[in-house]
């Protein structure tokens, strides 16, 4: 494993939530926080609903993305 990935890892370890970033159906930005989450390596897991937005924009796009703030 990398430098990079180890280092990548420690800090998703360290945050207490995440922002997830996707595109809805008008192709506008929509962020919002989940949490709580787990994560096996780089793999991240979350639970909300599934007739959530967040499960819509993603079976729209599954292109995403979690920031971690610390």
């Amino acid at each position: 494993m990398s430098d990079t990935v180890v280092q990548a890892i420690a800090h998703i370890e360290k945050s207490k939530y995440a922002l997830l970033a996707t595109v809805g159906e008008d192709n506008r930005p929509s962020v919002r926080e989940v949490g709580p989450f787990v994560n096996n390596g780089l793999d991240i897991y979350f639970v909300t609903r599934l007739d959530s937005q967040k499960v819509k924009h993603i079976g729209m796009n599954s292109g995403v993305t979690l920031y971690f703030p610390t």
